[in-house]
């Protein structure tokens, strides 16, 4: 009789075997997953990182944007208006005094003045005026954007004397340039201040200003070889050259008359509507030549005529010769006005007094201030003293 044969477990596991293999690979998988975690976690935040580097540098460079073109608006567009109002004179600029000075806007100012459409170097369109005291304008150039607000920070003040009258805005300026992806968005800010003083324009800006580019006899005066004027040169008249090389001019040089007149050596004076005549006078231009430009007035009133009035306070203008000083009865209200060619000498009388010792012809006049008693004592040749009982104040 046969028996069947049994299987043991015992020596062939093989179930066994198979369920530690199962065992094994999750385990081996739940490990893949923890090592994988850590990589996909540093993954995204370098991402991040590199984009916020993006838009960090995308907003720094908007508000560098906007810092160039506050600075074009304020040294381009802005002389450039205001080169177009008439002078400040003592009564001031009606309009302008009455409108953003007496009208406390400031914000208009900017708006009207500060920027020009044909202005090339502006990115930005015209100002948003948000109120009497706040502007702002958005700028933006390929993928950089930025916003600039410019807000007061106090009425305009203005003042007026004899010698002018000027006109002061101060402004806070505040920079916001934006980098955007997506959703997400970075801000840098700038802030800063500047102030605006408008002043009647003067001829001390020019190295060389002429009404007319003649002699006293009315002979041409020209341009030639050797010089070199390191300033605006300007004449309402026509300018004159000769030799090549002529002068050298380095800074802007223009001239009322739509021509300018060339020696032409050796032959004759030619008028050309051109900056050199041929190779025969040829002046050096290093910011060109401007021909028919507007003619700038002559002032009706000069420095001098208004220290003449201050020095004659409470006198009429004298005819003759001699010297004055402007006073109410014994009280100084002026100072020393000179009529006639003099000679003058200065010394001190003691402690605290100054002295003039000023000679018109054979005429000697000795104006002494005295600090210590505050009077203004005035001797002529005769001898006649006078006395004033407070201190001269000017001179001219």
């Amino acid at each position: 009789m046969q028996r069947k044969a049994r299987r043991r477990f015992g020596k062939q596991p093989r179930g066994f075997i198979l369920v530690l293999t199962l065992a094994f690979a999750a385990l081996l998988g739940v490990a893949s997953v923890l090592a994988i975690g850590p990589s996909v976690g540093e993954a995204l935040k370098a991402g991040q990182e590199l984009r916020d580097q993006r838009l960090f540098f995308l907003a720094d460079g908007g508000a560098t944007l906007c810092r160039g073109e506050l600075k074009s608006r304020l040294t381009s567009a802005l002389p450039t208006k205001l080169a177009a109002l008439p002078p400040l004179t003592v009564g001031m600029l009606t309009n302008f005094k009455t409108t953003y000075v007496d009208g406390n806007d400031p914000a208009g100012f900017l708006v009207d003045y500060a920027y020009d459409p044909a202005n090339a170097a502006l990115l930005g369109g015209a100002w948003t005026k948000d109120s009497t005291t706040q502007a702002h304008v958005q700028v933006s150039y390929e993928q950089y954007r930025c916003t600039l607000t410019v807000t007061s920070r106090g009425a305009p003040v203005s003042s007026v004397s004899a010698l002018g009258s000027t006109a002061l805005f101060r402004y806070r300026y505040t920079i916001d340039g934006t980098g955007t992806e997506g959703s997400v968005t970075r801000t840098v800010r700038l802030q800063g201040t500047f102030s605006v003083l408008v002043q009647q324009d003067n001829f001390a800006r020019y190295i060389l200003f002429t009404n007319d580019q003649r002699n006293s006899s009315g002979s041409p005066v020209y341009f030639g070889p050797g010089f070199s004027y390191h300033g605006p040169v300007r004449t309402n008249g026509q300018f004159n050259f000769m030799q090549n090389p002529s002068s050298s001019f380095w800074d802007t040089i223009e001239s009322g008359s739509t021509t300018a007149r060339y020696l032409n050596t050796p032959g004759s004076p030619i008028e050309l509507a051109a900056d050199r005549n041929g190779t025969i006078d040829v002046p050096i231009f290093d910011k060109g030549l401007t021909l028919g430009a507007a003619a700038i007035p002559m002032p009706t009133t000069t420095t001098a005529d208004a220290q003449k009035s201050t020095a004659l306070t409470g006198l009429s203008a004298p005819s003759s010769t001699g010297v004055y000083l402007g006073a109410s009865g014994t009280a100084m209200t002026g100072g020393i006005y000179v009529k006639g060619d003099a000679s003058i000498s200065l010394a001190t009388a003691g402690t605290r007094s100054a002295q003039y010792r000023i000679t018109v012809g054979s005429t000697t006049w000795t104006v002494t201030a005295d600090y210590n008693t505050m009077n203004t004592t005035v001797t002529q040749t005769a001898p006649t003293t006078w006395v004033y009982d407070t201190i001269v104040r000017n001179s001219h």
